[in-house]
Order: structure tokens, then C-alpha cells, then sequence
């Protein structure tokens, strides 16, 4: 937005400084996410901007499912907190549904009309946009209806008990537990995790990257 807004100074002027933000690389993944046996269940929560680190590990893993290694994923469940719907439109812009199966999940094959994105498919996202935005400000594509909450955010602790349940059905102990965001939602996730732990005999293992701007 701001680009466009300063595009006619800048023909004018010809310089326009901006502050971008590039996609990754972002560091290595710890080694036990990276291990294929450690872990089958994952939870996944990041906020705004943290979407940009976090959406290449759920590619990567659901790379390792469907097109490289067979990797044995029962769940994957990726929660998106978003405050600032241009946040959304970059993220998920409208992609080529006619392109290879081997596309990314976020946002190819997540978009794609034959994905149902119920919480029974072993990846799920939840889209929760924030601060009252409203349906109108969402770009007119059907495809995000799937996936979006308005004007609420993630019961986190709801989420990962849910996670929980499903993993002692399948007689796992551990679930991954990654955030990328604020340090008030990273606090939330360890002190819910913990409590969870305890309650429910599992091993919620947290993985956070705080964002610092």
C-alpha cells in the first residue's frame, strides 16, 4: 500500500526508499522435528508476520509426507493469527490450481477446490482474523471460506488438548508445539503446554520464535 501510494512521487523524484521484508532462509529446523520418528502430531501457531517462517516447516513436512520421504504424519494443525488483512492477501494470493500435485500446501494446495480442510484430513488450518475485520475486506475467493474465523481468536488451549486426544487415540506421547509471534502468545502456548502436560500425561514440546518488531 504505501508503495503504491508513493509511485507517483517516485516518477518524479525517480528514488523511493521502502523497508522489505525477504522470505528466508530462516536457520535449521531442531533435530528432533527434523527426525521422521520423533514426532506425528504437530501444532503449529503463528501471528501475523510469523506466518513467513513457519509456512516453509508445514511445507517442508508436508513435503516429506506426499512427495519425498515417507514420513508418517497423523496431524497437522495450523493456526494463523492475523490482525492486518494485506498480511492475509500476500500470503494467500490466488495461485494456478492447474499446476503440478507437487505444490506447496501453503498456499497451493490448501486453496485448491478438492482440498475440504476439515479437522478429520491430516493437515488443517484455522485462519483467525483479528481486531474486527470484516468479511467484505477479505478478497472476493470462495476458496479461503474454508479456513477463515472472524473477529475471534484461537482457544489455544482448547487446540492443543484437542491435539492431545487425538494423539492418545494413537498411542503417542509427544506432540510438537511450534509459535512464531508475540511474546504474550509464545507465554500462552508454554504456560497452557505445561499445564496440558501434566493433565493429560503427554509430552506438548514448544518450539518458539519470538517476533521483536
Amino acid at each position: 500500500m504505501k508503495l503504491l501510494l508513493a509511485a507517483p512521487e517516485a516518477r518524479n523524484e525517480g528514488k523511493a526508499s521502502f523497508e522489505v521484508l525477504i522470505d528466508g532462509p530462516y536457520g535449521n529446523l531442531s533435530v528432533d522435528i527434523e527426525d521422521m520418528v520423533t514426532y506425528s502430531h504437530f501444532v503449529i501457531f503463528v501471528e501475523d508476520m510469523g506466518v513467513t517462517s513457519m509456512r516453509s516447516i508445514v511445507n517442508w513436512l508436508y513435503s516429506q509426507c506426499y512427495s519425498q520421504k515417507p514420513r508418517s504424519l497423523h496431524r497437522l494443525r495450523f493456526i494463523w493469527s492475523v490482525s492486518d488483512s494485506e498480511i492475509l492477501r500476500a500470503a494467500l494470493m490466488r495461485v494456478d490450481i492447474g499446476r503440478m500435485t507437487r505444490d506447496p500446501y501453503l498456499p497451493d494446495v490448501l486453496l485448491c477446490p478438492t482440498t475440504l480442510n476439515t479437522s478429520d484430513e491430516t493437515f488443517f488450518t484455522e485462519i483467525y482474523l483479528t481486531r474486527g475485520l470484516a468479511e467484505a475486506q477479505i478478497p472476493p475467493d470462495p476458496r479461503l471460506r474454508k479456513c477463515l474465523w472472524f473477529n475471534r481468536r484461537p482457544d489455544t488451549g482448547r487446540i492443543l488438548r484437542e491435539m492431545g486426544q487425538q494423539a492418545t487415540k494413537l498411542g503417542k506421547s509427544r506432540i510438537a508445539v511450534l509459535v512464531s509471534g508475540t511474546e504474550s502468545m509464545a507465554k500462552e502456548v508454554i504456560e497452557k503446554s505445561i499445564r496440558l502436560s501434566r493433565d493429560m500425561n503427554l509430552c506438548f514440546d514448544v518450539h518458539s520464535d519470538q517476533l521483536t518488531f
